[in-house]
């Protein structure tokens, strides 16, 4: 679940055989709530097609897509190790009955993706290589912070596995730059990765204020799921009793409670990450 206000995005299809630039789309292999993303090849090499659909949007939905799409190119391009590069930017032009114009992102292809792994997972344990998966993640989060930005919607499923197993951090349409110590982001995010400070937080014209403690926080609660086969930190069987129970912690009326498998000295950092205060995350 993404709160953002929306209705959802329009249609971002792509009929299987449909160039893009010199691609060709496949099948369609993964999407959310503002894109959809398809295999494509050019015959020797084979990528990822992003699809930001803009014909059917509103405009201020357009404009929006392409806020976001700039952002995807401006960080994918940036040379920041551990993140999936943005390979090349193709505008579609297709009549509204194929779906309307649309900005394509090529992205290298992954292998999977860490929500992948953890929905195959039916252990109580952590994932085979957890240590090695998490430390990579966590330096391509410090190497985005290290640059000026702040990534804005980490989660499993924007956590990529390569075919060699190297960890690449994806997905940058919320990412925004630093402008000093903080950034500004569209009051947006996924429940069960948001900070706490997120429910409280006045929103003004240019959006939220955000900084990287905010990054980390959601770090927090992806190394909880990798370290516990899949456990949230805060225990619920929906989103909203979990984030019911963040808020809790968070106002001083109930303990950080991880789960047992979650062991030193992941514990300490998982717990580091997940500080109230935004100020002493690790």
């Amino acid at each position: 679940m993404t709160l953002d206000g929306a209705d959802g995005p329009a249609v971002a299809s792509l009929a299987p055989g449909t160039r893009v630039g010199a691609w060709v789309a496949g099948k369609r292999i993964g999407g959310g709530a503002w894109s959809a993303v398809y295999a494509g090849s050019d015959g020797a090499r084979s990528v990822a097609l992003k699809v930001l659909p803009m014909g059917l949007a509103t405009p201020a939905r357009i404009a929006g897509l392409r806020a976001m799409a700039e952002s995807e190119v401006r960080l994918g391009t940036a040379d920041v190790p551990g993140l999936l590069p943005t390979l090349e930017v193709v505008e579609l032009e297709r009549p509204a009955s194929e779906g309307g114009n649309a900005l394509v992102l090529v992205l290298p292809r992954a292998r999977t993706s860490l929500q992948a792994l953890l929905d195959g997972w039916r252990e109580h344990a952590p994932l085979p290589d957890a240590d090695r998966i998490l430390r990579e993640l966590w330096a391509a989060l410090d190497a985005v912070h290290a640059h000026g930005w702040v990534h804005g919607d980490v989660k499993p499923s924007n956590v990529l596995l390569m075919d060699d197993g190297a960890v690449r951090l994806a997905d940058f349409g919320l990412a925004a730059e630093l402008d000093g110590t903080h950034a500004y982001l569209p009051h947006a995010g996924t429940v069960d990765f948001v900070a706490p400070e997120w429910w409280d937080e006045r929103v003004s014209q240019r959006g939220s204020v955000v900084r990287p403690g905010r990054d980390r926080w959601a770090l927090g609660v992806v190394a909880h799921l990798v370290l516990s086969g899949g456990h949230f930190p805060f225990a619920g069987q929906d989103q909203r009793s979990r984030s019911l129970r963040a808020q809790a912690y968070a106002r001083g009326n109930e303990p950080l409670r991880l789960d047992d498998t979650v062991r030193e000295p992941w514990r300490s950092a998982v717990a580091g990450l997940l500080a109230v205060d935004e100020a002493e995350r690790l």
